[in-house]
């Protein structure tokens, strides 16, 4: 990663997972990232002042991470909600990241970079949304969630080298084979794995279909992965088998104690 990572510091204000759905009506269920931003360019805000505010301070708000550029902050664990949407769904289930509001050239990649960054630890490309997507709001003002996933895609490819193939291949042949009917046919096949860019064009069926199967894929995941500290809880199906297989072990553990105890009768 070409940015500092820091987790020394804890927001004041979060709810722990166990209690998101009492507290919000929704189970802790990670289906967006929410991008922010920290207040009005004009107030030159900094990102220390900021994390100071969240963690030092009074507050009645929170972020899981502020990031500004070559820095990110984590303020609160993903497995836990943090206080930042004025939507209780929002709340329950969005990763927020609170983003520098200059939006600097830096800014921007690092925002992206880190976005690629928390698809790659969740094992999954976790679509985005814009606080005013959840509540009547200026922000995440110049920051546009199409703009961050075209470049976080980007990074994430990079990373983890899940380009697709054949949007590869068609671009190299039709770069070298432009006005044939092949290159029109490849770059038509090539377009229609492409995502979708707001006001550019519409994501390609191929993406889309990609997209479906990738979310039945990952709900399959989640039901049998073991979980990963402070960040996610272990699937259900993983834990219902260990839990049978706690309850044989005991089980077996109790008959030894009673055969042993016949014996020395």
């Amino acid at each position: 990663m070409s940015y500092k990572l820091y987790t020394h510091k804890d927001a004041i204000c979060y709810t722990p997972y166990a209690q998101v759905q009492a507290v919000f009506g929704y189970p802790r269920e990670i289906t967006n990232i929410t991008i922010h931003w920290w207040g009005l360019p004009e107030w030159k805000q900094t990102t220390a002042g900021v994390v100071s505010f969240f963690c030092d301070g009074n507050p009645s708000t929170s972020a899981h991470e502020v990031i500004s550029a070559g820095e990110v902050y984590i303020l609160v664990d993903h497995m836990n909600a943090a206080w930042a949407n004025g939507n209780s769904k929002g709340n329950a289930q969005s990763i927020s990241l609170e983003c520098n509001p200059r939006m600097s050239r830096e800014d921007f990649e690092t925002v992206a970079e880190r976005v690629a960054d928390v698809w790659k630890l969740h094992e999954r490309v976790i679509p985005l949304t814009e606080h005013r997507d959840w509540f009547s709001t200026m922000c995440c003002g110049t920051w546009k969630k199409a703009n961050i996933t075209a470049r976080a895609l980007e990074y994430y490819n990079s990373k983890t080298g899940k380009a697709n193939v054949v949007a590869q291949v068609a671009k190299k042949i039709t770069e070298e084979k432009k006005g044939t009917p092949m290159a029109d046919a490849l770059s038509e096949a090539a377009s229609s794995f492409l995502p979708g860019a707001a006001g550019v064009r519409n994501a390609g069926h191929n993406y889309v279909a990609l997209q479906n199967i990738s979310a039945q894929t990952q709900q399959i995941k989640d039901a049998i992965t073991p979980g990963v500290p402070s960040v996610k809880f272990e699937g259900d199906l993983y834990k219902l088998v260990r839990q049978l297989h706690e309850e044989s072990r005991r089980t077996n553990e109790l008959l030894t104690q009673l055969v042993n105890h016949q014996k020395e009768g």
